[in-house]
């Protein structure tokens, strides 16, 4: 079971590495578009769903969408060692 947890996570960091990697060569025009969808919109649709039902609970989901998926990420990416997972 350890070692597949530890298969299934390379594997996990392998895909956020080429994912990184391609958000890096990205052009300016389209790398803005990338950014506000992929970081904007599932944290528009968490803080509506949270609006709409009158729940606080889904703008904690939208600002964890935020924190884990899209700054931790990048920290990850600009400062740690996740550009070591990349197959040159």
């Amino acid at each position: 079971m350890k070692k597949l947890l530890k298969i299934t996570l390379k594997w996990v960091s392998k895909l956020l590495a080429n994912a990184n990697f391609w958000y890096e060569k990205l052009e300016e025009p389209k790398r803005f578009i990338v950014a506000i969808i992929y970081g904007l919109f599932p944290f528009m649709f968490f803080a509506g769903l949270g609006a709409a039902g009158g729940q606080g609970g889904f703008y904690i989901i939208g600002l964890l969408w935020v924190a884990i998926f899209v700054i931790a990420l990048r920290v990850w990416w600009l400062y740690g060692n996740l550009k070591q997972f990349l197959e040159y």
